[in-house]
């Protein structure tokens, strides 16, 4: 059976050889949501609890959002390349279109939309500059 640690261990993640896709998995479930919560929300959509992650370097993820710690389902991702269109209401929706077959999808984020927006064009902006689009 498996075991509750309840100290903290001294192992470090270059310690685990290979693994890389789950230690990234565990980083973006567990690790980064505590580290950074500002980049996770809980929210509602097609009347669904969900989470929506915004990761710099992958995109957009929304996961159900689990009943567990271990981490929900993942619904669907979109890396920000296909992102269509963003916007807000200015009081708790986000709207987002990635030009798939859901078309425009409404995301209830339970408060103000302005945070996850200001975050989603400070990573839009970084990204396009790295591409010397903007100088």
């Amino acid at each position: 059976m498996g075991a509750i640690v309840m100290e903290k261990p001294n192992v470090r993640w270059n310690d685990v050889a290979g693994l890389e896709g789950a230690k990234e998995a565990l980083k973006e479930a567990v690790i980064l949501p505590i580290k950074f919560p500002h980049l996770f929300t809980g929210c509602t959509w097609n009347r669904q609890d969900v989470r929506l992650t915004l990761h710099y370097e992958k995109g957009f993820t929304v996961t159900r959002e689990p009943a567990d710690p271990a981490g929900g389902a993942v619904l669907f991702r979109y890396p920000y390349e296909k992102l269509k269109m963003s916007a807000d209401d200015g009081i708790r929706n986000l709207y987002l279109d990635f030009g798939g077959p859901e078309g425009e999808m409404v995301f209830d984020l339970h408060s103000g939309p302005k945070p996850v927006v200001f975050v989603l064009h400070s990573f839009l902006s970084a990204k396009l500059t790295r591409m010397g689009l903007l100088t």
